[in-house]
């Protein structure tokens, strides 16, 4: 099996007739099937979002979590995105929830979790 909606398959390039295909079995192909959400997973769309936020580039971590419900849809409209805002302000609500101060206590504190080893075998 192989997962095919990022492009997954060893290169940096999307192939543009796979992009969208969930997971595919690859011993029947009725197996597979093209979803609009894994195409769009597939998309720089955060490139987009984030540009519309408007935010400086030092601090965003605070300045996302700083924003207004309204603040947040007053930028996605302005940017032609006002459908979305749902989501994202749940994303923002995350944010607050984190543990983490600053976005660099948020990336240390993901360093430090991944810090692991993998062993196979014996």
């Amino acid at each position: 099996t192989l997962k095919w909606a990022q492009g997954q398959i060893g290169s940096d390039r999307i192939n543009p007739s796979t992009v969208g295909m969930n997971t595919c079995n690859l011993k029947t192909s009725t197996d597979c099937g093209w979803t609009a959400a894994a195409w769009l997973s597939s998309l720089p769309l955060h490139d987009t979002v984030g540009k519309a936020l408007e935010l400086s580039e030092n601090g965003q971590f605070e300045q996302v979590r700083g924003l207004t419900h309204d603040e947040l849809r007053g930028r996605l409209k302005k940017a032609g995105l006002s459908g979305i805002d749902g989501p994202v302000w749940e994303g923002v609500l995350a944010l607050r929830k984190q543990a983490a101060a600053t976005g660099e206590a948020l990336c240390s504190k993901f360093a430090a979790d991944a810090a692991y080893e993998v062993s196979l075998g014996e």
